[in-house]
């Protein structure tokens, strides 16, 4: 009997066991994988919500299938569901209750799907909602109050969308919204009104649209912003103060616009901006005081344009600024002053432009000797230093043409106009030709030089560098309208004359000359006495070989009335606490120290004399023994010089 029984219970055993383990079968569909509250349905070309999913489940993976349309309440019995994944799955519609009952969800992500329209009431009850994902599809429009009371949402990407223009009110309840993600959409506009109530964002993406300007008005509500990414649109101005209302921000990028050049002060108050990035643009000078107010810019990026010529004005102000790249530009020469105002630059990229190393860049090599910046210059011309590295180029080999005008005209008799030379230029052809000559450093500035009877001109520059030279007769206004009266070998290379010294600058100069030789003759007096004071100081405080003037006497004697003793073979100063067990030769030098220290007349007298032999029997009444007790009182002075 009991065995039966025993044999009941292990079958009811088994059975509830067995009923068990196909109930927990069931709970995870068959298609799926569940593990521990999370359920993977990936890419299984499912076209519906598998109905088996578990109310207990936190994590729904149902990524890369062909849902099409997600109907409403299709999660409604997930209600601890906290993560939900519908990316790539060819959703086209979502319909406004699909979503009801998901009170914990805390991150959904729809991108890569066809979702072309948000139903104004979708994400309504998303009160603990941080992260919506919605990259990669093709929305259009977002209508008022689609966000509204959001509070939780961090994260919102809408990257990769056809979304036009931003309405007013459009992220109206995101109040705690950190990142917006508007990236590669078509935008054209923003309301003043678009970004209201996101007090609180710090990251906005609006690269990669079509911004004509920017939107200044629009960032009224978004003065916490830390980084804003404005690169790749087709922004051609920027106006003053274009940023003034952003304070807090941190990081700005302009990069892949239209800009052609700055104006005045575009940056201004923008006390926290650490990094600016301005780079693919079109650019083909710098010569503004645009970055003067960025004292706290750390990075510049100014590469990949066309600069051909920057200002000595142009990065003064930027004391912070430790990292700047002019990485492929047209930069041929770079002044000095250009780059001295940054006095904490650590790297410098001026890789990719075709240097010539030539006498202009005599100060950018200079700068280089000094500088502890990585950069590096190669040259691209003249041909003896191309491939080089500029750093390492000979200063001397950084030379400019600098032969006259008149090698390269055959007309050079050069002599100041005279009244007959004047009436004879309505003789003379004003066509005559001249051949073509390379300006290397002639300025377009420079607008003749006076070679005789004609001017030599410089009108232009073309693109060969090279001046097209033509003549023009001399005439009475001419004379006050250009360069030069006087002979070629008194032209610099830029077309000027080398200005003479007036009369109070050589004053000045004679001034100058007269003070410099008489601070060098003060300067030699000045080390003869200290050379010679020297000596004397080594003469007394150098222990001679033998203290005493007379060895062999072994009598006992006084130094200026300090007792003297003769005991085995040294004399030894006795009796006096400030000197102890020294050689009256050590004493004496010591106090001859001391007395000397201020080297006077009188106290070089003592010195002279105490070197002497009789002064080591020198009477304590002696007057010159007197100085030498009254500096014995001076006890701590002595001992510090024993």
């Amino acid at each position: 009997m009991a065995a039966t029984v025993k044999l009941c219970v292990l079958v009811a055993v088994v059975l509830f066991m067995a009923t068990n383990i196909e109930g927990k079968k069931k709970r995870c569909p068959r298609i799926c994988v569940c593990k521990r509250g999370t359920v993977y349905c990936n890419h299984r070309n499912l076209k519906a919500i598998p109905a088996e999913i578990q109310p207990s489940t936190k994590s729904l993976y149902l990524q890369g299938n062909n849902f099409t349309v997600i109907r409403s309440n299709t999660f409604a019995n997930l209600t601890n569901l906290v993560r939900l994944s519908l990316a790539v799955s060819n959703i086209h519609v979502i319909e406004e209750d699909a979503f009801k009952g998901l009170k914990k969800l805390r991150y959904l992500n729809l991108p890569d799907n066809n979702i072309s329209q948000i139903a104004s009431r979708l994400f309504k009850g998303f009160s603990t909602l941080q992260l919506l994902d919605l990259d990669d599809n093709n929305i259009q429009t977002l209508s008022s109050g689609l966000f509204f009371k959001m509070l939780s949402l961090k994260t919102l990407h809408l990257n990769n969308n056809n979304i036009s223009r931003l309405e007013k009110f459009a992220f109206q309840g995101l109040k705690n919204l950190l990142d917006l993600h508007l990236k590669k959409n078509s935008i054209v506009s923003i309301s003043t009104e678009a970004f209201v109530g996101l007090e609180n964002l710090q990251h906005l993406y609006l690269n990669e649209n079509k911004l004509t300007i920017v939107p200044t008005t629009s960032f009224a509500e978004t003065k916490n912003l830390y980084l804003l990414q404005l690169a790749d649109n087709e922004i051609e101005t920027l106006e003053n103060n274009a940023f003034a209302m952003l304070q807090q921000l941190t990081y700005l990028f302009l990069g892949g616009n239209k800009l052609k050049d700055l104006p005045t002060d575009p940056f201004n108050a923008l006390p926290s901006l650490r990094t600016l990035s301005l780079h693919r643009n079109q650019f083909t000078t710098l010569n503004t005081t645009a970055f003067k107010n960025l004292y706290s810019l750390e990075a510049l990026d100014l590469s990949n344009q066309t600069i051909e010529w920057i200002g000595g004005v142009s990065f003064v102000g930027l004391v912070a600024l430790e990292s700047l790249s002019l990485y492929n530009n047209s930069l041929q020469s770079l002044d000095e002053d250009v780059i001295l105002p940054l006095l904490q630059i650590r790297s410098l990229n001026l890789n990719n432009n075709p240097w010539r190393c030539d006498c202009e860049l005599q100060g950018l090599w200079e700068w280089l000797q000094d500088t502890t910046a990585r950069t590096r210059v190669t040259c691209q011309s003249p041909k003896s230093q191309t491939g080089q590295e500029l750093r390492f180029v000979k200063q001397s080999a950084l030379a400019c043409r600098t032969s006259t005008l008149a090698e390269d005209i055959s007309t050079t008799t050069t002599r100041q106009p005279t009244n007959s030379d004047i009436a004879s230029t309505s003789q003379v052809s004003t066509t005559t030709s001249v051949e073509v000559i390379p300006t290397q450093g002639l300025s377009t500035a420079t607008r003749s030089v006076y070679t005789g009877d004609y001017y030599f001109s410089n009108p232009w520059v073309d693109d060969q560098k090279t001046a097209r030279a033509y003549t023009e007769p001399v005439t009475p206004d001419s004379r006050d309208n250009h360069t030069a009266y006087a002979d070629l070998s008194k032209v610099t290379n830029h077309g000027k004359h080398e200005p003479g010294l007036t009369a109070t600058q050589l004053t000045f100069i004679s001034l100058g000359v007269v003070v410099v030789l008489i601070a060098a003759i003060v300067m030699g007096v000045v080390m003869c006495l200290d050379r010679q004071q020297r000596q004397i100081e080594q003469q007394l405080i150098i222990p001679s070989e033998n203290d005493h003037p007379n060895p062999i006497v072994k009598t006992d004697t006084e130094i200026c009335g300090y007792p003297v003793s003769w005991k085995n073979g040294t004399d030894q100063v006795v009796n006096n606490p400030t000197f102890g067990d020294v050689s009256p030769g050590q004493a004496r030098r010591s106090l001859i120290a001391e007395l000397t220290m201020e080297f006077d007349e009188e106290t070089e007298e003592v010195a002279d004399m105490l070197t002497k032999t009789h002064a080591y029997h020198s009477h304590k009444n002696h007057k010159k023994c007197k100085k030498f007790r009254r500096a014995d009182n001076k006890e701590d002075q002595f001992s510090d010089v024993l």
